[in-house]
């Protein structure tokens, strides 16, 4: 007897690359993501969190819906689920908070297109991260507050705690600070719905 599955849904770009997915990564994309999953598991390895690294996350049931497929996405009370995808509100809430490592080809997407996507679906934190040397942000250091883009110094990219405890909308533990070597330009969603 065949069990009925509700509202299942095989989305197209489960089974097809994305534009994104046919770019590749450097090593050094990969390596900076494969270390920052490392230290985001340990650092909550006591916590009930789920980690994902590049997995599609979805708003509805529309099979052709275009993904949205972090580099990192952290999804805070919830336990780690062995998922092909994942639908909000089907499976659990939107990331809490989302990492974007940039690269040559991305950098505007990341940073023009993203977060207004990003906050749309109900990540409360993104950042956007600029490992490439020289940098491919170049005169785009800033913080998206409310919807609006609020410049900051470029020595203001340290440690993400200080730029979260700055803007009064963090909702990280102290520890976390422990990123320090992670110099990110924050893009903060605030409190999105």
């Amino acid at each position: 007897m065949a069990k009925h599955i509700e509202d299942e849904v095989v989305y197209y770009y489960d089974l097809h690359p994305t534009e994104e997915d046919l770019m590749g990564e450097s090593a050094d994309h990969s390596a900076l993501v494969r270390y920052l999953m490392e230290v985001l598991i340990w650092l909550f390895h006591t916590y009930p969190c789920a980690i994902y690294e590049n997995l599609n996350f979805y708003q509805t049931a529309f099979y052709q819906e275009k993904p949205l497929a972090p580099d990192i996405a952290v999804i805070k009370g919830v336990e780690f689920q062995r998922v092909r995808s994942w639908r909000v509100g089907k499976h659990g809430p939107a990331p809490h908070v989302v990492f974007e490592i940039a690269s040559i080809e991305t950098w505007d997407t990341d940073l023009a297109e993203k977060p207004a996507r990003y906050a749309r679906m109900g990540v409360q934190e993104y950042f956007a991260y600029d490992p490439n040397e020289p940098p491919v942000f170049k005169d785009k250091p800033g913080r998206l507050l409310a919807g609006d883009l609020i410049p900051i110094s470029k020595r203001c990219v340290s440690c993400p705690c200080e730029l979260m405890a700055a803007c009064g909308v963090c909702s990280w533990k102290a520890s976390w600070c422990r990123m320090a070597p992670f110099c990110v330009l924050r893009i903060g969603m605030g409190n999105a719905v």
